[in-house]
């Protein structure tokens, strides 16, 4: 079957034609709100005026961002990269401005306080829930003066946070050496480096950290980390430490007789065992005691044909049909090695959007595995190149989130991919390790795929 499906958005975007649709999605955003702001009063605010009018307003804040913020993860421009840095935190103060309006804040809390007698689904109720908790969150009920200290606090921490994370994407890697280095005096020098490969983040992560704590006081909360637990599923920091012990008491017994047995690998008993030691002889400890051999295992599955068999098994799995996308432009990838789906729902014959992958590791690209929803999403593996095959096993987990992500039928931005009511356990994390347990190798080290009767 074949896919009737639109063009791939384009990507050929300048470092300016970034600012200005930032700055445009401000201005919107502002004209959103005052025409809302305008047009109800506490008396008359209901779900409908209100809560849905500030979903359009937050779904095209929310969605815009996503695709402004994948610059500075994967472009090769360092210019672009940088860019995309200011416009998220442009956008990130608009986002801060627009929850820590007190005009706002009232016809939501007036929305929020009758919404019990409305007939509303779990969605609809999480979003009322969590527009009001943001609200609070942002210093909404505070005095007049601890007020104005939270928002100089919240401005700041978003100026910092990313800067922080601008400057984790020129992270170089390192644990290929770390592994397999046979030089203890290189291991050692390669692990102390990279301990020092972000110093101009040590201040800011200080900052943030006081900060945080600061901002969590005012609203009346013991520590950051007591205001961040009430959402989780442990409520609190004492439940969460609690539980560690507990872990620990199980684990360090474990702990204790592999390092022994790493120990003894390493064959100097005298000498202590240094934590650039780890890698190295858990390698070789897996090579000799359980013929495990990560390098010679990711042989058996070659980049192109893998991708294509998670993606057949996701077909039957998720009733989709994904192909690729023939004959793309460079105007509509960001990078030679971008690779585009395009996925239909298989029962409806709807186009649902387009899958990206992008599985090699270069200068300048968020170095880890990860899934960045653009709109409707994207998967970015980023931590693979040719001399250093990534984990196959996580390959499956990330693309799964991406093929899962795409099914999914949301009103709010809000309450979609990880913020959502569904059971996280069952509902996403259960498909994923089920498919890295069962999914096997379908090749021959560099050679060609095998078929269905010759795996058996």
């Amino acid at each position: 079957m074949h896919l009737s499906t639109p063009v791939p958005p384009s990507v050929d975007i300048s470092p300016g034609q970034l600012i200005e649709i930032a700055t445009s999605l401000v201005n919107n955003v502002q004209s959103a709100k005052k025409r809302l702001l305008d047009a109800t009063t506490i008396r008359d605010a209901t779900f409908d005026d209100v809560i849905w009018a500030l979903a359009d307003i937050e779904n095209e804040l929310k969605g815009k961002v996503q695709f402004l913020a994948l610059f500075q993860a994967v472009s090769p421009s360092p210019k672009l990269r940088h860019e995309s840095s200011v416009v998220v935190k442009m956008l990130d103060k608009a986002y801060l401005e627009l929850f820590q309006d007190e005009n706002l804040f009232e016809l939501v809390d007036s929305v929020y306080k009758s919404c019990g007698n409305a007939k509303l689904d779990t969605e609809h109720k999480k979003f009322v829930d969590s527009l009001y908790s943001t609200f609070l969150d942002n210093g909404l009920g505070l005095d007049k003066t601890d007020k104005k200290m939270f928002y100089d606090i919240s401005k700041r921490l978003v100026e910092l946070r990313v800067a922080f994370t601008e400057n984790l994407n020129m992270n170089p890697g390192y644990l290929a050496v770390l592994s397999k280095c046979v030089k203890p005096e290189t291991r050692e020098e390669a692990f102390i480096q990279s301990q020092r490969i972000f110093p101009e983040n040590i201040a800011l992560f200080q900052e943030i950290i006081v900060l945080r704590d600061e901002g969590a006081r005012l609203l009346g909360f013991k520590s950051y980390a007591h205001q961040q637990a009430r959402h989780k599923l442990l409520k609190s920091p004492e439940s969460v430490k609690s539980m560690l012990d507990e872990l620990s008491s199980y684990l360090r017994p474990v702990a204790k007789a592999e390092l022994e047995e790493l120990q003894r690998i390493k064959g100097t008993p005298e000498t202590p065992f240094y934590l650039w030691d780890f890698d190295y002889y858990h390698r070789k400890m897996l090579q000799d005691n359980y013929l495990v051999d990560y390098d010679l295992i990711s042989e058996y599955f070659p980049a192109n044909a893998t991708v294509r068999r998670m993606l057949n098994a996701f077909e039957r799995i998720l009733s989709l049909k994904i192909e690729k996308v023939q004959n793309i432009r460079d105007k509509n990838i960001w990078h030679p090695d971008v690779k585009v789906f395009a996925v239909q729902d298989m029962a409806s014959s709807d186009f649902i959007g387009f899958l990206y992958t992008d599985i090699y590791q270069r200068e300048g690209k968020y170095s880890h595995a990860a899934n960045f929803n653009i709109f409707p999403a994207i998967l970015c593996f980023g931590d693979t190149t040719l001399e250093k095959p990534a984990d196959h096993s996580q390959f499956v987990h990330v693309d799964f989130e991406s093929s899962e992500h795409l099914c999914r039928d949301w009103s709010f931005l809000s309450t979609q991919f990880w913020d959502s009511s569904i059971d996280f356990i069952w509902g996403t994390e259960m498909p994923m390790t089920v498919f890295e347990n069962v999914d096997a190798a379908r090749g021959n080290p560099r050679g060609p795929i095998l078929s269905d009767e010759e795996m058996a």
